[in-house]
């Protein structure tokens, strides 16, 4: 059976988390919510992350300098309560990466032995047992600076942990971060509506079962454009303003960027982080929009909002430079696509 995170994706999530070291926290946050959110089957790769994550840190820096380890061991309890919600055949996996910790001296045995309890009854394993290979110790080389980068953008979303948290840090992951709450609190909403219109009785009077039959109506147009807005939003298109013309930025500003920083690094396209201090991520007029239509810009979102009644046939392709065109934002009585060019992290 093909593991659910191989080594090549381990060792990448790993160099990923070391590169990202000044974000530490930000790591942990992510793999702790991983470990949470992930499916059952997945929970014990969730654990060999911390595992491979602890291990190199404390390879690279020492341990006195490793900033993983005491990290993620103020969440340990909670983190090892969603452990435990794997299959039962998996228990053993985490009883074995923690007695390698125990045999390792990586964290103390009076951390490890209530860890080991919450495991229901499974007993601790000979350490003689035969270990993956993602456990064994010292199998990781040393982190290179020049070899981090490239992996990231190829991860699966459940692998590409340590590159989350760079985005969690910009306005625009916290942004994401405010919408899918929003989208969550909206299904909540929906779902209370839901339980107070019960299905109607066989003898209910007949306008009141029109008026039932409206309010469904009426809840399934709302979800539909919920879903529809969410869909958009998903896809990192901002609002469609009514009779308007969208034209938003594909144009990034980078600033703050270290003076050591060479252009090669930032053609990169931020891969490797080098010595930049911090990543400052702004919206930037795309050069298709002229002078006559910047007063439509909105810097917030990145977007340009034209009026369809001032934009021009012939005007449609020069837009389109440094951005993209948006299929939904149709003028419907001049058939004018209203342009959405956005910005593509």
């Amino acid at each position: 059976m093909k593991p659910p995170i191989s080594r090549a994706k381990m060792m990448s999530v790993t160099k990923s988390a070391i590169k990202a070291i000044k974000l530490y926290k930000h790591v942990v946050q992510i793999v702790e919510k991983f470990i949470k959110k992930c499916k059952p089957e997945l929970k014990v790769p969730g654990l060999y992350v911390v595992d491979s994550i602890v291990r190199q840190s404390r390879h690279q820096f020492g341990v006195e300098k490793d900033v993983f380890g005491p990290r993620f061991l103020k969440n340990f309890t909670d983190t090892f309560q969603n452990l435990y919600r794997c299959p039962e055949d998996d228990k053993t996996k985490i009883v074995r990466v923690l007695n390698l910790w125990q045999k390792n001296g990586v964290f103390d045995l009076d951390i490890i032995q209530p860890l080991m309890s919450m495991a229901d009854g499974v007993s601790a394993l000979p350490p003689t047992l035969e270990v993956p290979v993602d456990l064994q110790p010292k199998t990781q080389p040393p982190v290179s600076n020049a070899s981090v980068g490239s992996a990231l953008p190829k991860l699966p979303s459940p692998d590409a942990l340590a590159a989350v948290a760079q985005l969690f840090q910009s306005p625009h992951g916290q942004e994401l971060q405010r919408m899918l709450k929003n989208f969550q609190q909206a299904d909540k909403t929906l779902a209370a509506s839901n339980s107070l219109n019960p299905p109607q009785r066989p003898g209910a009077q007949p306008n009141a079962y029109c008026e039932q039959t409206e309010k469904k109506n009426s809840l399934a147009e709302d979800r539909s454009e919920r879903e529809k807005d969410r869909e958009r939003r998903q896809r990192g298109l901002p609002s469609i303003k009514s009779q308007t013309l969208s034209v938003c930025s594909t144009t990034l500003w980078v600033g703050q960027l270290d003076k050591k920083t060479q252009q090669s690094d930032v053609m990169s396209l931020l891969e490797e982080f080098g010595q930049i201090e911090s990543i400052n991520i702004a919206w930037a007029l795309n050069k298709g929009i002229k002078s006559a239509h910047k007063k439509f810009w909105d810097v917030e979102r990145g977007v340009t909002y034209i009026p369809w009644n001032k934009v021009k046939v012939e005007e449609l392709d020069s837009f389109r430079e440094g951005g993209m065109l948006d299929a939904e934002s149709l003028n419907p009585g001049k058939s004018i696509f209203i342009l959405l060019i956005y910005c593509i992290l």
